[in-house]
């Protein structure tokens, strides 16, 4: 199966001479998204920006709408992908967009201290 985690399709064999890890679909966004094996929630970013789909999933802010002159690079990193259960993060069930979340920086960051996730677990 594809490396990203919720992906059910068959992996590409070959690319380019090298065997692929990633379906047709996700093999490409490989290109634009670094350290994907280890880091599934930066597919959920891509294919939500792919879509056009910037809007906070709590506030519902839409950055590109709120800074229409700013590149959307810029406007991409006022938002972190949210574990919505956090607990499960690192697990199959906790790496799949259903326990995911595009969050803007603030709603994130008032999130984790809701739920102390912004101390270290070996200090809580």
């Amino acid at each position: 199966m594809c490396k990203v985690t919720w992906c059910e399709k068959e992996p590409l064999k070959y690319m380019n001479g090298k065997p692929r890890a990633y379906c047709a679909d996700h093999v490409q966004y490989k290109e634009w998204v670094t350290n994907a094996p280890r880091r599934p929630w930066l597919f959920y970013k891509l294919e939500k920006i792919l879509i056009g789909n910037l809007k906070c999933e709590i506030c519902g802010v839409d950055k590109v709408k709120q800074h229409p002159t700013r590149p959307l690079k810029q406007i991409v990193s006022l938002f972190d992908v949210d574990h919505i259960i956090s607990d499960l993060k690192g697990t199959f069930e906790g790496e799949h967009p259903s326990n995911y979340q595009l969050l803007c920086n603030d709603c994130h960051k008032f999130k984790s201290h809701d739920e102390g996730d912004h101390i270290s677990k070996n200090n809580r």
